[in-house]
């Protein structure tokens, strides 16, 4: 079970075990990561959970890029990828795109859909081709610019209620900054991650901190450390 416990001063094998294990358990769910600097998201989600959920399942990946924005971040984040962690940009190369907005543009991978969305009164009778797909996918899905969806739709419920379509099987990652962060995100998730600043021990790290849960075997308040550029 992972509580509420300080892992903090456990020995370097035994904390990327705890990481390892706890990112096992998150197979098959549906998991937020709320940041206040994606930076922090960002180094969690690509150098600690997406190895972990890659090689544990042997899934395919499926990245849903929404917007040009979310495209030119993801591009930033490839790059970097490819100087400090080749074998994850790999992954990125092997991965799926489903892309929603003006055009075809992806920064990696091989395009697997369109769906095509010039202005905002397009999000919901296009998202009817994005909510067939969701229910096809059962593998790992990434859904990048959920932060940009929420603040161009106010965070109607009617707007996110395409994550109902996730099949069962998925597992489902995706991001959300903080100040578009509300409660009633946490009727479509079944974990919500805090990813923030180590500023206890101000070392090379960063925490991940569990907000919401409705897994009994993860207890909110539970927290790990983890580097931000790990070690080979």
């Amino acid at each position: 079970m992972y509580s509420n416990e300080n892992i903090f001063n456990t020995t370097h094998q035994g904390d990327v075990y705890i990481k390892h294990e706890f990112i096992k358990t998150l197979k098959n769910l549906r998991i937020l990561i709320v940041y206040s600097n994606d930076f922090y998201s960002k180094c969690a989600l690509f150098y600690y959970i997406l190895p972990s959920i890659v090689t544990e399942e042997g899934n395919r990946l499926y990245n849903i890029i929404y917007s040009e924005s979310a495209t030119k971040t993801l591009k930033n984040v490839y790059n970097s990828l490819r100087i400090l962690k080749p074998e994850l940009a790999e992954i990125l190369d092997m991965s799926y795109i489903i892309k929603v907005g003006r055009n075809t543009k992806i920064p990696f991978g091989r395009l697997y859909d369109f769906v095509q969305i010039n202005t905002l009164s397009e999000i919901n009778s296009n998202f009817d081709r994005l909510i067939k797909i969701l229910e096809e996918i059962e593998d790992i899905i990434l859904f990048h610019g959920f932060s940009i969806l929420l603040t161009s739709t106010n965070t109607r419920r009617t707007d996110i209620e395409f994550l109902d379509y996730i099949s069962d099987n998925a597992t489902f990652i995706t991001e959300c900054n903080k100040f578009v962060y509300t409660d009633i995100l946490t009727l479509f998730f079944d974990i919500v991650l805090l990813a923030r600043e180590d500023d206890i021990t101000f070392s090379n790290h960063n925490i991940l901190e569990v907000l919401h849960s409705n897994v009994l075997n993860i207890i909110p308040g539970f927290s790990i450390r983890y580097e931000i550029l790990p070690h080979e």
